[in-house]
């Protein structure tokens, strides 16, 4: 599935009322520990929850998850043509003591969160930051699926499904996966 493709069904299933930055933010968190806390079973939709999150953060910032991920077009990839794939590109490691995958995981959202604080607070937010902190997350999602044997491109393709799912049937609000 090309990221275009993800983006556009993505804010098929996006209310109105979950499109401001401090939303996004509290749902990627909330996603985050539900990710880390739930069952193998459970794993690949709730990794595709927070790709949806990382996704609409990017739109709600003015860009999309592609250009998080492959900021620069070239002639083989113009925007729009790239896919989910599992070699996404890897981060190179900073000097930290950041040890797992999922601390790594974690970090990156918490510095999202605060940066978003410092949006409510001063109403300007730190985008290039912010696209940094959005690549981190996704690139550290990507190896913490890969160490287990999945891919971000069925993890895409299920949230897809699930979320199309549950706007056909009237039941995109709510909570709780038995919609």
């Amino acid at each position: 599935m090309k990221f275009s493709e993800y983006s556009e069904k993505a804010a098929s299933t996006q209310l109105e009322q979950s499109k401001s930055l401090e939303y996004l933010a509290l749902g990627l968190c909330g996603e985050v520990v539900e990710f880390l806390q739930s069952d193998p079973e459970n794993l690949k939709y709730e990794a595709g929850d927070i790709v949806w999150y990382v996704d609409r953060y990017a739109d709600a910032i003015g860009c999309n998850l592609e250009q998080i991920i492959y900021p620069h077009e070239t002639k083989q990839f113009p925007q729009g043509e790239r896919s989910f794939c599992s070699k996404a590109p890897i981060q190179q490691k900073r000097a930290t003591s950041i040890k797992s995958t999922s601390d790594s995981i974690i970090h990156s959202v918490g510095e999202l969160a605060e940066l978003t604080k410092k949006y409510i607070r001063d109403g300007s937010l730190k985008t290039t930051e912010a696209k940094k902190c959005l690549f981190e997350i996704y690139t550290n999602l990507v190896s913490f699926l890969s160490e287990r044997s999945v891919t971000i491109e069925e993890v895409a393709q299920l949230n897809i499904n699930k979320l199309i799912s549950r706007k056909n049937r009237g039941v995109i609000q709510g909570s709780g996966d038995h919609r």
